[in-house]
């Protein structure tokens, strides 16, 4: 009775703590966040508990955490840092099935173990930071759907389970709330909806405003931007600018329109934009304006934006902050006429889709107005420049008219076909013919060129056609009396449609002078030609000096040797091109050779240096020859560049001196074999003086029976190959030596093998060394090879007896195991463990005796494939564990296909086993580039080792753990070690205790060819 009355009082407690909830809910049902807090906080009270409330996002697969309460703040701190990350549905069944079902879920008694597999991390992370171990869940629905989930949680080990009264409670709680935020959400739609009306109705009356303030501005371009600036940065803000197009397009004008509410930020910005003109293409802006295409980026870190800027930029930028920006081109009839430019410096307030849209709108007018206002500043000018031709043409005319009626200059206006159409008197005048003869053409105007003058005329014809203006000109007329008039003739195309020219023509008749210079002139020219041509011909580098120094003329050799052009060059002063501590003395040895100038050869045994334009030096010859001319003596310097002659000699005499000091024999011979050559270093080898050797045969140094060696010398050189070989030669005394020769073609210049270069090299001392050696490397393979045959006889026979040890203890343990007590049993059973342990220690060593006896036989192999064999080997081998093995694709190297696979079996099962005792064991197979070549490696996150005690890892019976800790022979690295060793590899190991361990493998590749 006692219990049902208590039940009977908390039911009554729980209605009207339920009755107080509900209180909250209906006062706040207008608000879906301020129903989502109260719900928690009331569940949380109901409960006694922790009350939080998952809202489900719009995939419908995730929840999020909208409300949590605990009246201990701690616990709540805790809840709320476990619940701060989505949850998916995926990876927590029960909130899955009470979402999709509808159906509540109920744990009375919450324990880790008995957590889903699946259960999410934060879930994890809650149920053990506030010990939560009672918890139901209902689903919040509405409309015939869920839109959350209620959930109530006790916390503390102490604190009572939850009970199926806490559960009706919680679904009538749940199905209250959801009501009420599906009411709450119902109103906040519809006042969104009222809002977004009132909010276009107001966009479209500034659009409308802005349109009419515009239009009525169109008539001055630059208070057109300025207003388009001020509107758009009043409705958009915080920074506008607006930049016109030039009328060319290829440029934005620094003039524009800005606006800031700032007053100093605004004169800033003006400043900035009047710092230059940026290209079209060119930066942001430029690209807008290039694409026409309308940029938003909402965030900007303000830093990172002012460092990418150019510097007049940047401090203004540090200054504005700016954290959002928007780039739109101003787009009118297909033609981008402008950019206006925006930036926030508002983080919580960044530009929205919303803004770009609503900014475009209004700049869509802005660009209208721009273009409107361009055609409108084209009229004007059109018009203005209309009547500026059209006063122009009238004084054109007037001067003219006085120009004609001079008497200086003649005047003809004709086509480019001969006909003239109006001549001056002064013209008349000139040729002797008066006006009717002309202008009806009985004399053909063409005719009173004579023929050498006309290739001129043809010439000036083709200029006029294509430019429109003809060259000022020289040529000659036939007068009416026979005599040549000499004249000087500009021309140019009269501006019509009629094709008409005017040419001006001046008499130069009365200057005699001024017509004998120019057959001089004529004369004069074609020399120059001529001696141009020479000059370019020549193949050495030509300057040409006055007396004063300064250089008259060079060629075209000059300016490539010297790397300056021909305008830098003439007219400065010779020294120029002498080294700077020689000048002050060449200019004595110029004023010297002027005094007494005299043909100077190349080559007069004087070593001379010019200097280049980039400073650096060149041996050179010079050859001088003083010119006479009309303007004075000139001197002509024939240089050439001897640089690579004197490397040359310098080369030969280097070497020279080293064959000469050489301590090898070095001897020339010809092809027929006679000596030519012989250094200090053959008369010390073979004791003859270059005096008794030099003009004999060769076959003196060959003893009998080697006489055949100097033919095939000859057969090998005759196709250029150099031989080396070892063999016996002869000295003076006698003695034979064991001599290493290399023989080389001597060519000569076109390449031609004209003799025979010949180093010998005395190897008795080594020929001593290489017999010793090769005898103590036999008797070395003698005793491995007995060794071997030793270890295998013994491991081979310690097989036996170990049999039967391990045989009749087993049959103890079979048979007699009741007679012994507990601890004989143990002592038979270490006699089979260490009997199995020696039988592992045995074919441990016959593997390294295997491996040690066996023959390599390279070739490359996949090392990948055979890592993923040996993987399935071990996970079948274990099936219980679960390791996380990556194994890099493309593995190759060229190693022994046999041994390839027992390194890599050694190296992944070390890895296998060091990870038994990690809870997310993890291998790693991969390469790595090291020290210039391709290294492999097997990477665990297990046991690791003490990197003091690295060097016993590849030891054999070396261990750096127990054999009870993880059970071993000691044999595997050693053998992996062995195999690398024996493809002249490297292996080494790095690690950390409880940290992992890698192993490397560096292996060779083979050699391809003989060295």
């Amino acid at each position: 009775m006692d219990s049902a009355w208590d039940q009977q009082r908390s039911l009554e407690e729980r209605v009207r703590v339920l009755s107080a909830a509900m209180r909250p809910l209906d006062e706040t049902s207008d608000d879906a966040p301020q129903v989502v807090e109260a719900l928690a906080r009331r569940a949380a009270e109901l409960a006694q508990g922790l009350g939080f409330v998952l809202l489900l996002a719009d995939d419908g697969q995730t929840l999020t955490t909208a409300a949590a309460f605990h009246a201990d703040a701690g616990v709540l701190e805790h809840a709320r840092q476990a619940l701060s990350s989505a949850t998916r549905l995926s990876n927590h069944p029960m909130s899955r099935r009470v979402v999709e079902t509808g159906e509540p879920g109920f744990v009375p008694k919450l324990t880790l173990a008995g957590l889903h597999p699946d259960t999410a991390p934060a879930w994890l992370d809650l149920v053990q930071q506030v010990e939560l171990h009672s918890l139901l869940m209902v689903a919040m629905r509405t409309r015939g759907r869920s839109i959350g989930v209620l959930a109530v949680a006790r916390v503390g080990r102490d604190s009572a389970a939850l009970t199926s009264l806490d559960l009706e409670v919680a679904q009538y709680l749940a199905s209250q709330a959801a009501l009420a935020i599906g009411n709450a959400t119902l109103l906040e739609e519809a006042r969104r909806e009222t809002a977004e009306r009132r909010r276009l109705a107001e966009r479209f009356r500034i659009l409308s405003d802005s349109a009419h303030e515009f239009a009525a501005s169109t008539d001055d371009l630059q208070h057109l931007l300025d207003v388009v600036a001020r509107r758009l940065g009043e409705l958009v803000g915080d920074l506008c600018s607006i930049r016109a197009t030039t009328e060319d397009g290829v440029w934005l004008d620094t003039r524009g329109g800005s606006y800031h509410r700032d007053p100093d930020l605004h004169a800033a910005a003006r400043d900035v934009m009047h710092w230059r003109r940026q290209r079209v293409g060119e930066g942001v802006s430029g690209r807008a304006a290039a694409t026409g295409l309308p940029v938003l980026i909402k965030t900007i870190d303000p830093a990172e934006f002012a460092a990418s800027s150019e510097a007049p930029y940047r401090e203004f930028l540090l200054r504005l902050a700016p954290t959002s920006a928007m780039l739109i081109p101003l787009v009118c009839r297909g033609e981008v006429v402008g950019v206006a430019s925006f930036l926030r410096s508002a983080p919580k307030r960044p530009y929205s889709d919303d803004d770009f849209q609503f900014a475009r709108s209004i700049a869509d007018h802005a660009a209208l107005a721009i273009g409107n206002a361009r055609a409108y500043a084209a009229e004007h000018r059109a018009r203005d420049a209309a009547e500026h031709a059209t006063r122009a043409m009238h004084e054109a005319r007037s001067r003219f008219a006085r120009l004609s009626e001079s008497g200086i200059l003649g005047i003809v206006v004709g086509t480019l076909d001969g006909r003239v159409v109006e001549v001056n008197d002064a013209m008349l005048a000139m040729v002797g013919y008066d006006r009717d003869e002309i202008l009806s053409a009985r004399v053909a105007w063409k005719e009173l060129t004579p023929p050498e003058w006309r290739d001129v005329d043809a010439g000036a014809i083709a200029q006029l056609e294509a430019t429109g203006i003809g060259p000022l000109r020289e040529k000659e007329y036939v007068r009416k009396d026979g005599r040549r008039l000499p004249v000087l003739i500009g021309s140019a195309l009269v501006v019509g449609d009629a094709g008409e020219v005017i040419s001006f023509v001046l008499d130069l008749s009365e200057r005699n002078a001024a017509h004998d210079i120019i057959e001089q002139l004529r004369e004069q020219r074609a020399a120059d030609a001529r001696f141009r041509a020479l000059l370019e011909a020549a193949p050495d580098a030509m300057v040409i000096v006055g007396i004063d120094g300064s250089i008259v003329l060079v060629n075209r050799q000059a300016e490539a040797m010297f790397g300056y052009s021909r305008a830098e060059l003439v007219g400065q002063p010779i020294e120029m091109l002498v080294p700077e501590h020689e000048r002050d003395r060449h200019v004595g040895h110029r004023g010297s050779y002027f005094r007494a100038p005299a043909v100077r050869a190349m080559g007069a045994g004087l070593e001379l240096s010019g200097r280049r334009k980039d400073g650096s030096l060149l041996s050179i010859e010079v050859s001088l020859s003083p010119l006479e001319t009309s303007d004075g003596r000139l001197v002509s310097a024939a240089i050439r560049d001897t640089t690579q002659r004197v490397i040359a000699e310098q080369h030969r005499a280097r070497l020279a001196a080293i064959v000469d000091a050489s301590g090898d024999a070095i001897i020339g011979k010809t092809l027929a074999g006679v000596i030519t050559s012989w250094n200090p270093g053959a008369q010390q080898l073979f004791g003859y003086t270059a005096d008794e050797i030099v003009g004999r045969s060769i076959t003196a140094l060959i003893p009998p029976g080697r006489e055949a060696e100097e033919s095939m010398i000859l057969e090998h050189l005759a196709v250029g190959a150099v031989e080396r070989f070892d063999t016996v030669r002869r000295r003076k005394d006698g003695r034979d030596l064991d001599v290493a020769v290399t023989i080389s073609p001597v060519r000569d210049a076109i390449g031609r093998i004209v003799g025979i270069a010949k180093v010998v090299r005395d190897i008795t001392d080594r020929r001593r060394t290489e017999l010793a050696l090769a005898a103590a490397k036999d008797a070395a393979e003698a005793a491995n090879r007995e060794l071997e045959a030793f270890s295998y006889a013994v491991a081979h026979d310690l097989r036996a007896p170990l049999r039967g040890m391990n045989g009749f203890a087993q049959v103890l343990l079979d048979t007699y195991r009741d007679r012994f007590d507990a601890e004989g049993q143990d002592w038979l059973q270490e006699i089979v463990t260490n009997a199995h342990k020696m039988g592992a220690l045995i074919d441990a060593l016959l593997a390294l005796s295997r491996v040690t006896r066996a023959e390599v036989r390279r070739e490359s192999v996949d090392v990948s494939a055979i890592a993923r064999a040996s993987v399935a080997a071990l996970q079948a081998a274990d099936p219980e564990r679960t390791v996380e093995v990556i194994v890099q694709d493309g593995l190759r190297a060229d190693l022994d296909p046999v041994l390839a696979r027992s390194l890599v079996d050694n190296l992944v099962g070390n890895a296998w086993k060091y990870t038994r005792k990690v809870a997310a064991a993890r291998i790693e197979i991969g390469a790595r580039a090291h020290d210039g070549a391709t290294t492999l490696f097997v990477r665990d996150n297990g046991a690791g080792f003490d990197m003091a005690f690295a060097g016993k890892l590849f030891a054999p019976f070396q261990r750096l753990h127990s054999g009870t800790e993880f059970p071993g022979t000691g044999i595997g690295l050693a053998t992996a070690k062995r195999i690398v060793l024996r493809h002249g590899g490297r292996i080494w190991a790095e690690g950390a205790v409880d940290a992992g361990a890698t192993f490397y493998v560096t292996i060779p590749a083979r050699r391809t060819g003989a060295t």
